[in-house]
């Protein structure tokens, strides 16, 4: 069986990248954060979401490596300008229909 279609995959994760977690402070986003600061390879993770205190809290659990973003996660057009600078992309955001908080 080819695995061709994860070369992209293998390039992006030889480079140091910096990653931006949407809704990075909540019971999905901050376990995931916490797994990609331990890398290595990532220099910065950006928590962002609607509520600052929040993603304030999440970026000192992680440390120096993490920022806290105010973003609203439905503005497309702060979201396109903000994640311009990111090579990855966590979407943690709340989903009530998914995982209550």
């Amino acid at each position: 069986m080819s695995m061709s279609h994860l070369s992209g995959v293998t390039e992006i994760w030889r480079k140091i990248m910096k990653v931006f977690a949407l809704g990075g402070y909540g019971k999905t986003g901050l376990p995931a954060i916490e797994l990609l600061a331990q890398s290595d390879r990532v220099t910065e993770i950006a928590v962002g979401g609607r509520h600052l205190e929040r993603a304030e809290n999440a970026a000192k659990k992680i440390g120096k490596k993490a920022i806290a973003v105010q973003v609203d996660g439905t503005n497309e057009e702060q979201l396109t300008s903000l994640l311009a600078g990111y090579d990855i992309v966590v979407n943690a955001a709340y989903n009530k229909t998914i995982l209550p908080t």
